[in-house]
């Protein structure tokens, strides 16, 4: 697999090395896999602005076997981390002209803001569950705080851990004055964030599935006629391919 920041032409190696996608999961064996390996490494940056874009081209490598290509179109927050960068450390050409320059801080304006606007809700989301507060006033550290959240995780998983940190904190006769006061929730509610969406996801597969029942199970005969159930892999060749090695017989 090969990785292209595309279009920054004539950006010093030591930079590119600086904007370059950290942590990168093991590699293969699909390129499909590698999506879903590469999909909490790309959302972050994609909604913070800083990547506008990812996508990959099927290609061939040296010995002729599948490969792909990654390709990355920075986006306004990193054009202007760029131009940042440039102005201080380099003499090149700038990669903005005058009106791009103005439109990329306009933009980057309105992200700012839009987070922001996000951070206000997720507090007063706070004040509402914790304290049933329809309009309360967040303080400025609050918003700091929530902004934070917003951007690591994203405004679903932050909206989570307040629903999450509100089920859990009275087993503890736990209550938090402020939104600061449920951070150290985080770990825990993103862990049960994720168990949540993969649960739905796999009954997404099921209910789609025209092999198995509701259940996810695919019901057999063996060659001695004995009838039993197993998970459903959910593919038919993975199917046939038992029925013919194992001499099974789908009953359903």
């Amino acid at each position: 697999m090969r990785l292209l920041w595309n279009p920054w032409r004539g950006i010093p190696k030591a930079y590119r090395i600086f904007v370059a996608m950290p942590a990168l999961p093991a590699l293969k064996p699909t390129p499909d896999h590698f999506k879903k390996q590469m999909y909490k490494v790309h959302r972050p940056h994609l909604q913070s602005g800083y990547l506008k874009k990812v996508s990959y081209e099927a290609m061939t490598d040296s010995e002729t076997q599948p490969d792909w290509m990654m390709l990355y179109v920075p986006g306004i927050k990193a054009q202007a981390e760029y131009k940042t960068f440039n102005s201080k450390h380099l003499t090149a050409t700038p990669l903005l002209d005058e009106n791009q320059e103005q439109g990329t801080v306009h933009e980057l304006q309105e992200i700012e803001d839009h987070r922001t606007t996000q951070a206000k809700v997720l507090v007063s989301h706070f004040y509402k569950r914790f304290h049933s507060r329809e309009n309360a006033s967040p303080q400025p550290k609050e918003i700091d705080q929530a902004e934070q959240v917003i951007m690591e995780h994203g405004f679903e998983r932050a909206k989570y851990l307040i629903d999450f940190s509100h089920r859990h904190a009275p087993t503890t006769n736990y209550k938090p004055e402020t939104f600061g006061g449920i951070l150290h929730y985080t770990t825990r509610a993103l862990e049960a964030y994720d168990v949540q969406v993969s649960h739905a996801q796999a009954q997404a597969t099921i209910d789609t599935c025209t092999y198995c029942d509701r259940a996810g199970w695919i019901a057999f005969e063996d060659a001695e006629r004995q009838r039993f159930v197993s998970r459903c892999p959910h593919n038919l060749e993975t199917i046939q391919h038992l029925e013919l090695q194992k001499g099974y017989k789908r009953t359903r």
